[in-house]
């Protein structure tokens, strides 16, 4: 892949990447704004592809004002086709990272291990 180049935004950096695409931490220059930039590995190839994304954009964008959504900033088709949303920039790690750790002292979870994920509870309560 070449350098990846989006019109009004400065890529700084991979945050992610997985099997359906890659995401990036970019500046928005219009406003100045750090975000997340969400580029799929798909090419859309028909019209009938690029119509279906453009739902699914739209449909997530009108959900951005739910506390447990992440907004959707905009979103477009790269000149190969592949699309990338953009989306409020979350700091604190990924999901997974989150997830998979264990939790840190101070938090609700850290004082009862029975809120642990269960592979944090079988790690850190069966450990001898």
């Amino acid at each position: 892949m070449s350098e990846l180049s989006v019109p009004g935004y400065e890529i700084k950096g991979v945050l992610g990447q997985g099997g359906f695409g890659v995401v990036y931490l970019a500046l928005q220059s219009a406003v100045g704004r750090e975000v997340a930039l969400k580029v799929d590995n798909r090419v859309l190839l028909s019209e009938r592809d690029r119509r279906r994304f453009l739902r699914e954009v739209t449909a997530a964008g009108a959900l951005s004002g739910h506390p447990h959504v992440v907004p959707v900033y905009d979103a477009g088709l790269l000149p190969d086709g592949r699309p990338y949303m953009v989306l409020e920039l979350c700091p604190g790690g990924s999901l997974a990272g989150r997830t998979l750790s264990p939790p840190t002292p101070g938090t609700s979870a850290y004082a009862s291990p029975t809120r642990w994920p269960p592979h944090t509870r079988r790690a850190c309560c069966t450990a001898t």
